[in-house]
């Protein structure tokens, strides 16, 4: 239970790590359907039209592209920084049935040293009936998402006080710039803390592989194609064989997290 949440959680704030988008079906000119056409040419200029000449109804934000990279990608500093979303960014997930709704803040110092923060729930909400999370992530190395922190708000009383916490160290990260057939291997401990009782830590070893740089995939959001294509292999050594998990995932530079196989997470919308 403990492990299945924090995963489910982790694909949310995923969510976060996308590019400069537009309204709520992905494009800038003020529409709102879904790109059914799959285009990724470029983002709207009005009504769904594309910059650069596509009929879909929503189109995709452009990033730089360079051919020799997976997916046409150009995996530098000035990429990363045209991949990382404006304040105010916000998703729409769909995770076992249910919409749940991410914003984005770009620099945040709770923690010390300035990251990104990602929130989703109802903070707002009365008496013990905040359910939430928020997750900072450190975006300072370019096709790095780096998390530290993760709370966690189940029926909580407070905006401030989280149910529980996951903390990782070194963070949790996903490495974007791999080449097809690459893998990269980390090796953390997560540490759950509570608001009284005794913390409890586990061992996590995650390898990613890049399986595809230039995947399709169709969504509640539409269909997406030019996605990374990674399959994530979770390993604890503490609990053995049987608890180990294989997951698949589907990253769009210019969009962010598409979905991913394991909790069945899926994107359905994002804008301002």
């Amino acid at each position: 239970m403990r492990r299945t949440m924090r995963w489910a959680m982790l694909g949310l704030l995923l969510g976060g790590m996308v590019a400069c988008g537009g309204d709520a079906a992905g494009g800038s000119g003020g529409d709102t359907g879904g790109d059914t056409g799959g285009d990724t040419a470029g983002a709207d200029v009005a009504e769904g039209v594309d910059a650069a000449g596509g009929d879909d109804t929503a189109g995709t934000p452009d990033v730089p592209t360079d051919p020799a990279g997976p997916g046409g990608l150009i995996y530098d500093e000035a990429g990363w920084q045209a991949a990382i979303p404006k304040e105010g960014q916000t998703w729409t997930y769909r995770v076992s049935g249910i919409d749940v709704h991410a914003v984005f803040t770009r620099t945040d110092s709770t923690l010390g040293a300035p990251m990104a923060l990602v929130s989703g729930g109802n903070f707002d909400a009365a008496g013990h009936q905040i359910i939430g999370m928020r997750a900072w992530i450190d975006l300072s190395t370019p096709w790095r998402m780096s998390v530290p922190r993760i709370e966690m708000y189940q029926n909580a009383a407070s905006a401030t006080e989280p149910s529980f916490t996951y903390t990782y160290d070194p963070p949790l990260t996903l490495q974007l710039d791999l080449q097809v057939g690459e893998t990269t291997t980390f090796d953390y401990t997560c540490t759950m803390t509570f608001p009284s009782g005794d913390p409890i830590t586990s061992h996590e070893i995650v390898e990613w592989e890049l399986l595809d740089g230039d995947a399709t995939v169709v969504v509640p959001y539409g269909t997406v194609e030019g996605c990374l294509h990674f399959r994530a292999r979770t390993s604890f050594p503490d609990e053995g064989a049987d608890a180990n998990l294989d997951s698949e995932f589907w990253y769009h530079p210019a969009i962010g997290p598409i979905k991913d196989t394991d909790k069945g997470f899926e994107l359905v919308s994002f804008g301002e």
